[in-house]
């Protein structure tokens, strides 16, 4: 496990904001906007940091309701998996 933990983020109106801890080592990863009602609505995304090992995923063109957001990332040659279930 990593040392801090991936938050996951979500304020209403705004976006779904990842950040990882500042000095993790991440070398890839997607995101997977999960929708339980819908799997014709999924989305996935490739992970993409910013200098803040932040990332910002627009809800503009999401619909209402439930999400997860699933995330899997490498980081030092091991896998990681969280997923968040948020609401929209």
């Amino acid at each position: 496990a990593m040392k801090r933990p991936v938050q996951i983020a979500y304020k209403v109106g705004g976006n779904i904001t990842l950040q990882f801890p500042q000095g993790a080592m991440v070398e890839s990863g997607k995101v997977l906007l999960y929708r339980p009602s819908n799997r014709k609505m999924d989305k996935q995304i490739p992970l993409e940091l910013d200098q803040e090992n932040s990332m910002d995923i627009s809800t503009a063109k999401l619909a209402q309701g439930p999400w997860k957001v699933m995330l899997n990332w490498s980081s030092s040659g091991k896998d990681y998996y969280k997923e968040q279930q948020i609401v929209l």
